[in-house]
């Protein structure tokens, strides 16, 4: 089921997304957490053990973001006049984020000195990523591309507004502690 997910995402996307379980969307951010920590870790020279804490940090933030991320757009979705489930979006999600696999290599060819190869793909990744999230939201709810867009942009909106408070609140709170 994993392989299948992974080469719907990637070759076959107007067949996407498959009806996977919780484990294979949580295998899926396994993998690219993994795959995202090796040139990172590589480049900081971190050896074993800061590779493997580096590989579950982005773990648990890939968990995080996925569960915020399926939640948010699951519920924009039944706003907009959706039929899909939580479990189907967080489905969804996951498969959509399959091409962040190629953003490893890139990544390490910015850290060989090739850094407009590493932009440019990343740009190009996460656009890809994007359109698949927008397409796998519409065909798991029964949206219309212009709905589907809409919630995914409330999402994006919704997650700068969150960052931009707890920005603000650590300002504040730093400026309290800074005072007393």
């Amino acid at each position: 089921m994993l392989l299948d997910s992974l080469w719907s995402s990637l070759f076959r996307p107007a067949e996407g997304p498959l009806e996977i379980e919780g484990a294979v969307g949580v295998a899926i951010f396994a993998i690219l957490a993994s795959s995202l920590a090796l040139p990172d870790a590589g480049r900081l020279q971190t050896g074993l053990f800061g590779t493997i804490g580096l590989a579950v940090l982005l773990f648990g933030l890939c968990l995080a973001g996925w569960f915020w991320a399926g939640s948010a757009i699951a519920l924009l979705a039944k706003l907009a006049g959706g039929r899909g489930t939580v479990q189907a979006t967080l489905g969804a999600i996951a498969q959509a984020c399959w091409p962040l696999l190629l953003v490893a290599p890139c990544v390490a060819a910015g850290n060989a000195g090739l850094i407009e190869i590493r932009s440019l793909a990343s740009v190009v990744v996460g656009v890809w990523v994007a359109v698949l999230q927008v397409a796998f939201v519409r065909r798991v709810h029964g949206l219309s591309w212009s709905r589907s867009l809409g919630a995914w942009l409330a999402l994006l909106g919704a997650s700068a507004l969150t960052a931009a408070i707890v920005v603000a609140a650590t300002g504040v709170f730093a400026v309290i502690l800074a005072t007393s």
